[in-house]
Parts: C-alpha cells; structure tokens; sequence
C-alpha cells in the first residue's frame, strides 16, 4: 500500500525470497481482490475546478435510483453504499458542474439527505489523508511506523499544470495512465503488473512530476484477516470544523493522541469529512481485533468540530458501486 517508484526487480530483491515465490503470491494478492492498483490524478493536471466529497442518507425505497443517479454525475470517480449512507467523490471540471451537484446535493430528492458535502477548490490543501489505509493496516497488524502514511490526494503547482495542458504528449501522457487499469485487448495487462515497474521511462517522469500518482488501494471489503482477527466496521465522522486552520491539528490529535489512523479526511476549511475503519473482532478471546485507542475519541473530536454526525457502517453490507474510476475524467 505505501508504493514506490522503485523497479520490479529491485521490490524482488528486497522482499529476499525467490522470484517465482515473489510473482507468485503477488498475484494471488491482486487475484483475490484484496488490492486495487490506480493511477490517480492531481485535480489541477486533468483541469477539475474542484472535487466533492459526499455523504447521503439515502431513502429506504429509492436506494438503488439514488446510487444510479450518483454515478451518473459526470465527474464521479468512487460510490459506495451501506446500511446508512451513501458515499460518492466527484471531480468537476467547471464551476457550472460544481454547481450543478451543490444543487443536486442540497435538493434532498434525488441523493437523499445530505450529511456531508465538503467541496475543495483545485489547488487547495485540503485532503492529507485520500483513502491511505496504510496508516490503519499497521496499527491494526501491530506493526509499528508506515512507509508513506499520511498519502493525500495529488497536488500538481497551478503554474505546472497550466503548462502541461498545452503539451499534447504530457496530456496524452496523464490520460493513458489513468486508463491503464481500465485497457483491453492489447494493452490489457494482469492487475498485479500495473505499478511503475513495468511503465517506460517517459511514464516514470510523468509520475515523478506529480501530475499523476500511482496508488495501491486496500479493498475493504476483502481485506484479511490477521492473527485471527479482523477489521468489522466503518466510521464516516462529519462535522463543523471550529478552526479554518486547524486540519492538521486534528490529524495530528487522532494520531497521536487517539491512535487513530483515518483512511480518509477531507475539509474545506468549513467542514470536515474522516473514514475510519472504527473497529473489529477477533476469534481469539480476549484478543481486540485493533489496538484501543490511547485516548477517547470522541472528546478529541468534539474540540476541532461541532454539530458532529456519525454513521457507522459495518463493512460485510458494503456496497462498491465504483471504485477509483479516474478514467471517466479523460475522454
């Protein structure tokens, strides 16, 4: 999950065991639906004027309707759904767009009622933590640091992306990435050989610049157990940020003094969305399925936001309706 743009052979030589074992168990990994391989874009490289984070409570009979109306929104690159809520991410291209889904989401028809919308201009700082489940995954195994946690969704300088949109081989560039999970026929490559290891030369630099960025995201409705144990629930936190300022603050509280490790947080700067994966259970008595925090969470919370909501979705009635589809963003 923490990724590099280090070569295949060199991730081989470091895991220290024999090449085929390595391919191997590789593939049965991605095989088995446990991890997802997505070139996900800086909103500035593919020209989004902002992105939305959403979560609905939808109606009871209009479930379905309302998930087909989400992933219909152009722009909309993930949907999930649960027991409670709905949870969509939509890239607009133009303030018209941007509006055209504020209106959407404020009309409590169509998405059902709206607990969340936090729309972050492109640009702007405003997601540390973009479905990083690194930071999670190692407190829950017991593995102490991460590699990379906190991973945030790209961002690409204003001045970079103005530039590479007017270079007709960065475009085309940034456009192949993000369709390359997504090829058939020829250019169809197996899941677990669609990291930067197998990409030219040219594609690396591509990465390395910032436009676009190679992500290996954890799905949680097939994620492992561990040691007997497993992760069982979902939390989506929403609330009123008390400080404009004060994003990573709260990331730094939940960290370190909840030991909390939230795969998602997103504000911008009014309100604030957290994933968490809240909980689990163990087959083992006496043994948590993750580590307690250190300090109640709640309290901690309550001092960055207010009018604070929680829905808990335990993770086996979680729907995946689209999963980091950044190739709808490219014609």
């Amino acid at each position: 999950m923490a990724g590099s743009l280090e070569t295949e052979e060199d991730r081989i030589r470091k895991s220290g065991i024999p090449r085929s074992t390595y391919l191997s168990a590789k593939m049965r990994i991605y095989s088995s639906g446990i991890l997802e391989d997505r070139y996900v874009p800086s909103p500035q490289a593919v020209g989004a004027h902002s992105v939305s984070f959403l979560m609905t409570r939808p109606f009871t009979e209009a479930r379905v309707s309302t998930v087909e109306t989400l992933c219909n929104v152009q722009g909309a690159v993930l949907a999930w759904s649960g027991i409670q809520s709905i949870m969509g991410v939509v890239f607009h291209q133009s303030e018209g767009d941007a509006k055209k889904f504020r209106e959407l989401a404020g009309a409590g028809d169509k998405l059902g009622k709206t607990i969340a919308h936090v729309e972050i201009p492109s640009g702007q700082f405003g997601v540390p933590v973009y479905f990083d489940y690194e930071g999670a995954w190692n407190h829950f195994a017991g593995m102490e640091g991460s590699a990379r946690y906190p991973r945030a969704l790209p961002h690409y300088p204003s001045e970079k992306a103005a530039e590479s949109r007017g270079r007709t081989r960065i475009r085309d560039g940034t456009d192949w990435l993000l369709k390359r999970p997504f090829h058939e026929g020829i250019w169809k490559r197996p899941s677990h050989l669609l990291g930067p290891g197998t990409l030219t030369r040219s594609q690396r630099r591509l990465l390395a610049s910032g436009a676009v960025e190679w992500r290996t995201f954890l799905c949680i409705k097939s994620m492992p157990g561990y040691d007997g144990q497993s992760i069982s629930n979902m939390s989506l936190v929403s609330g009123e940020m008390n400080d404009h300022d004060g994003l990573l603050e709260l990331f730094r509280d939940l960290t370190e003094v909840c030991g909390i490790y939230p795969f998602l947080l997103a504000s911008d700067g009014t309100h604030a969305l957290i994933g968490i994966l809240a909980g689990g259970s163990s087959k083992n008595e006496g043994t948590p399925g993750l580590r307690k925090p250190r300090a109640a969470v709640f309290p901690v919370v309550s001092h960055h936001l207010a009018n604070i909501e929680i829905v808990r979705e335990p993770i086996s009635n979680l729907v995946v309706h689209r999963s980091h589809r950044y190739d709808v963003l490219v014609p």
